[in-house]
């Protein structure tokens, strides 16, 4: 339910709500306290900050604090798959977008293509 009310509030303001997100991360470092290898789920999220410091426009700080979610949620191994979805997700739409002329966006909102890399590696976790 959080991945469509994050994707729909990143389409149509370009925003992730702190009020949920900054709850949620602190709510779920609480629960994974004593399971420190989900800790390391929040790399990627980290590597993100690295990128939002470096050049601040490449991505929504909204985006980085959803995938510290999904890493606190999923762990390293699940935080990679979705990351991967999303990556590729996010290539093809780009690539469709060009090749259709569409009108050039000036950031593309990722939380919608987080939370189908989400759904669709909770269908191969449990396909496998």
């Amino acid at each position: 339910m959080l991945c469509i009310w994050f994707s729909y509030t990143d389409i149509r303001w370009r925003i992730i709500p702190n009020r949920i997100t900054h709850p949620l991360i602190i709510a779920l470092l609480f629960i994974r306290v004593f399971e420190p290898a989900y800790f390391l789920g929040l790399i990627p999220a980290l590597i993100l900050v690295v990128c939002f410091f470096v050049r601040p426009n490449s991505i929504g700080a909204g985006d980085i604090k959803f995938l510290a979610v999904i890493g606190l949620c999923y762990g390293i191994q699940g935080t990679l798959l979705v990351t991967l979805i999303t990556c590729a997700l996010v290539l093809v739409f780009s690539y469709l977008r060009k090749i259709c002329r569409f009108k050039k966006l000036d950031m593309i909102p990722l939380a919608p293509f987080l939370s189908i890399g989400v759904l669709l590696s909770l269908a191969v976790h449990l396909l496998l």
